[in-house]
């Protein structure tokens, strides 16, 4: 019995830790997706004829908050009848950005077992047709998102080319 149970409580630890690299995992996964999403949303923006009294959306981008443990897909707007940029400096995550809602465009990871730790950029923009890529710091080639579970970091890192990468 003494044996049994020295089984059982090894299965027990086991069985735990797994689980806990499984939602990281998915986690990792839903980031990405959520990369790739804001990517495709803003190619087939390019192509979306709106109604002339509509903002112009000019980009899709992700905005990375560490503090209150979210990321989500906004669009990068501008008032109607304006025309977007040329230059990929002007553009921006500001308060006459919207937010895209439902759990597509969205992932929140507080009370979660999982954090986001860092994030190189607070928000990567998607800018039509190419896509082209814009950091909210310039400086950079390139923008990772590192998530933990106090054990084990893992993370998305999106190239300037707009290749998402697991890492």
């Amino acid at each position: 019995m003494g044996i049994m149970a020295v089984l059982s409580s090894m299965m027990l630890g086991y069985s735990q830790r797994n689980s806990k690299q499984i939602l990281l995992a998915t986690t990792q996964a839903k980031l990405a997706s959520i990369f790739a999403r804001a990517k495709f949303l803003s190619i087939q923006s390019f192509f979306y004829v709106g109604d002339q009294s509509d903002d112009v959306i000019c980009g899709h981008g992700v905005y990375v908050d560490v503090d209150d443990e979210s990321v989500v897909i906004f669009q990068d707007l501008i008032p109607a009848g304006s025309l977007c940029s040329d230059d990929p400096e002007e553009y921006t995550y500001d308060s006459g950005d919207r937010i895209l809602t439902g759990e597509l465009n969205q992932l929140h990871l507080s009370g979660k077992e999982v954090e986001v730790k860092t994030a190189d950029s607070e928000y990567v923009i998607f800018i039509p047709p190419e896509p082209i890529v814009r950091f909210d710091n310039s400086n950079t080639n390139e923008s990772s998102v590192v998530i933990t579970d106090g054990d084990a970091d893992i993370g998305v890192t999106i190239t300037q080319d707009g290749q998402i990468r697991m890492d």
